[in-house]
């Protein structure tokens, strides 16, 4: 048997040739519906999936939301309750605090009044006894009450052991002057008495003595030099004798408060005659 090759090779071109035709007519646009619709069919499930997806988050976030809102109501809940205990509070504090704050000022109002009291019977107290100790002191003699208390002043200086002494005359080298207060300003006489005085108790000429006036000093006079300070007056003795005065009037304050106690109590009480009295009558 012999093969014609022409034709052979003629079958073969035309198996090519229509190969060609199908896969271009036919087979190619049949994959493609193919696809297409494969396509289709899973961008279907893509969106059930997205569908059922979503449903999920929905109930989720209403199941979350349903939760939150039950928290969110509890949280209201208890903060209206503590809110209302809160306010409670404050005005039970308030109402104490009021209370503390009106007994602290009425304590304060009669410490103050107590205080003015007590500065008025100090002023008194002094008044009187500077006028009656230079009453004294012009009755007994010539020497008015500064010039005694100059004097005075004197010999505690002079008293004073002779390392203070140095110590003055030293501070005064340093600060260059002596500051002088009293309650009220010395006459020209006492102060030439004091700066002699001084000018020898400094050892230096004519010493720099500054004189100021002080009201708390009581019948007394204070000279300072650097840090150093000596005074001598009678602030101490009133001050004294005002505080044992105020202990007295405040002891018989109190025993007169606790005398009246039981005269209340009796005011108050019935006695059993005048029960049966009214029984009585009744």
């Amino acid at each position: 048997m012999q093969i014609d090759w022409i034709t052979f090779a003629a079958q073969i071109v035309n198996l090519f040739i229509l190969m060609w035709i199908l896969n271009k007519l036919l087979y190619k646009p049949v994959l493609k519906v193919i696809q297409d619709r494969q396509d289709k069919i899973n961008a279907k499930v893509r969106e059930a999936q997205d569908l059922k997806q979503t449903a999920l988050r929905t109930r989720k976030e209403y199941e979350a939301k349903t939760v939150a809102f039950q928290k969110e109501r509890q949280l209201l809940l208890n903060k209206a309750r503590d809110e209302a205990e809160a306010l409670k509070n404050t005005l039970t504090e308030q109402a104490a605090l009021e209370v503390e704050r009106q007994r602290q000022k009425w304590a304060q109002q009669m410490q103050n009044e107590q205080r003015a009291f007590s500065n008025e019977l100090k002023r008194l107290f002094s008044e009187g006894f500077q006028k009656l100790a230079k009453q004294a002191l012009s009755d007994l003699s010539s020497v008015s009450l500064e010039k005694a208390v100059f004097q005075k002043l004197k010999e505690k200086m002079n008293a004073l052991p002779e390392k203070e002494k140095a110590d003055f005359r030293r501070l005064y080298k340093e600060t260059a002057r002596v500051l002088i207060l009293s309650d009220k300003e010395p006459n020209e006489e006492d102060k030439k008495s004091f700066s002699d005085f001084m000018e020898k108790f400094l050892n230096s000429p004519s010493p720099r003595l500054v004189y100021e006036t002080d009201i708390s000093l009581v019948c007394g006079i204070e000279i300072l030099c650097g840090e150093k300070a000596l005074s001598w007056n009678l602030k101490e003795y009133l001050d004294g004798f005002s505080k044992q005065l105020e202990e007295t009037l405040l002891n018989l304050s109190r025993k007169g408060e606790k005398a009246e106690l039981p005269s209340k109590a009796t005011a108050d009480k019935t006695s059993p005659a005048e029960e049966k009295q009214t029984g009585r009558k009744e």
